[in-house]
C-alpha cells in the first residue's frame, strides 16, 4: 500500500526540465557513513568539484539492512519493506544534511518547467517525499527490493534533466564492466540498468570515495564527521 502522505518538512523545489541544465546528482552510498574522516572526506569531495547545484541521494545502510531481516522474521510483504526502507533514507537525509552543511537542505523535486536551481547550493533528496510524489508518473520506480538509492538517484537525475549522475561508493567499478553484469553482482541495483538504457544521454560516473587518499581532498576542519551510530549506511 502506497503511503498517503508524508510528516517530513521538505523543501519544494521544483527544477527545469528539459536541457541538461548544471545539476549534478551525487548517490552517497551508506557503506561509506562509517569512514572515520567520513564528513571531512565527503565535504573535501563535494568541494573540489566545480561550483554547480548539487543533488545528493542518501544512502540506507545498516536500518535497510534492518528492514530486511524484520521482514524475514515477521514476513510482510515487498512493498511494506520498500516504504519502511524509503522511511530509513528520509532520517538518513536529515543527518547527512548536517554534515555538508546543505545550503538547501532537504528536498523534494516537483515537475515544474517555470523554476531553477540555485547555483552553487547543496541540498539532499528527502527520498520518501520524492517518491510519493513520483507515484503515477510514466516509469516510475517499482516497489521492490529491485530498487535501492542507486535507482532513485538514476530517476531523480531523469527528472530534474541532471548534466550527470554520480555514484559515491567504496568498490571500484572495472571499465569493461556493463551496468546488467554490475546490477547482478551488487555493485548496483537490479532496476538501474532499466533505467540507464531509458536514459542513454545521462553521464554516470562511478567514485570509489573509500579509496581517495585524505590528502587528496581540501580538509574541513570543523563540522559534523560521521553519522550517528543509530543511523548508518548502504
Amino acid at each position: 500500500m502506497i503511503p498517503t502522505g508524508t510528516t517530513s518538512r521538505t523543501t519544494s523545489l521544483a527544477l527545469r526540465a528539459g536541457a541538461r541544465g548544471p545539476l549534478r546528482v551525487v548517490k552517497v552510498g551508506g557503506s561509506l557513513y562509517d569512514l572515520p574522516d567520513f564528513g571531512t572526506r565527503l565535504q573535501g569531495w563535494l568541494q573540489r568539484l566545480d561550483n554547480t547545484p548539487k543533488l545528493l541521494i542518501p544512502g540506507g545502510g545498516k536500518p535497510v539492512r534492518s528492514v530486511r531481516r524484520s521482514q524475514l522474521k515477521f514476513g510482510f510483504d515487498d512493498e511494506t519493506a520498500h516504504w519502511l526502507s524509503i522511511r530509513t533514507l528520509q532520517r538518513n537525509a536529515k543527518d547527512l544534511a548536517k554534515i555538508v552543511r546543505a545550503t538547501v537542505g532537504c528536498v523534494e523535486i516537483l515537475q515544474s518547467p517555470t523554476a531553477t536551481w540555485p547555483t552553487t547550493s547543496i541540498a539532499i533528496l528527502d527520498c520518501y517525499s520524492f517518491l510519493l510524489q513520483d507515484e503515477g508518473i510514466p516509469d516510475c520506480l517499482p516497489h521492490s527490493w529491485s530498487v535501492t538509492s542507486d535507482s532513485i538517484a538514476a530517476r531523480a537525475a531523469s527528472l530534474a534533466s541532471a548534466s550527470e549522475l554520480i555514484l559515491l561508493k567504496s568498490i571500484d567499478f572495472p571499465k569493461e564492466l556493463t551496468w546488467e553484469n554490475a546490477s547482478k553482482i551488487g555493485y548496483v541495483d537490479p532496476h538501474f540498468p532499466i533505467l540507464v538504457r531509458r536514459n542513454p544521454a545521462l553521464p554516470i560516473r562511478f567514485v570509489n570515495l573509500r579509496n581517495i587518499a585524505q590528502t587528496d581532498v581540501r580538509s574541513v576542519s570543523d563540522g559534523p564527521q560521521p553519522f550517528s551510530s543509530d543511523c548508518p549506511s548502504s
